[in-house]
């Protein structure tokens, strides 16, 4: 099952279980399917805003799709997640 397939799954669920669950005052199976969905999405890489591009220094800075912050990754590419929301960031050139 692929990431999206998974999403696609939970949030079908997810509409139908908010109409007919009464959840258990200890245990809340909705926002467990949201959680579920939120860390999902951030597994499928989402293309960097871009600053600048292996200025003297050999980095590359940009922008997280996801939450705004300043990301940076050395030219090696190992920087992959945003460090403050967990997205999983896609550095490539091609749209």
């Amino acid at each position: 099952m692929t990431a999206k397939k998974a999403i696609e799954f939970l949030r079908m669920h997810f509409e139908y279980l908010k109409e007919r669950w009464k959840p258990y005052p200890d245990y809340n199976v909705l926002e467990a399917i949201r959680f579920a969905i939120s860390a999902i999405e951030k597994q499928i890489p989402k293309k960097v805003q871009l600053r600048h591009v292996r200025k003297f220094d050999g980095f590359d800075d940009g922008e997280c799709p996801t939450c705004g912050q300043s990301v940076s990754r050395d030219c090696d590419g190992a920087d992959n997640f945003c460090s403050d929301c967990g997205q999983k960031l896609d550095w490539s050139d091609t749209e």
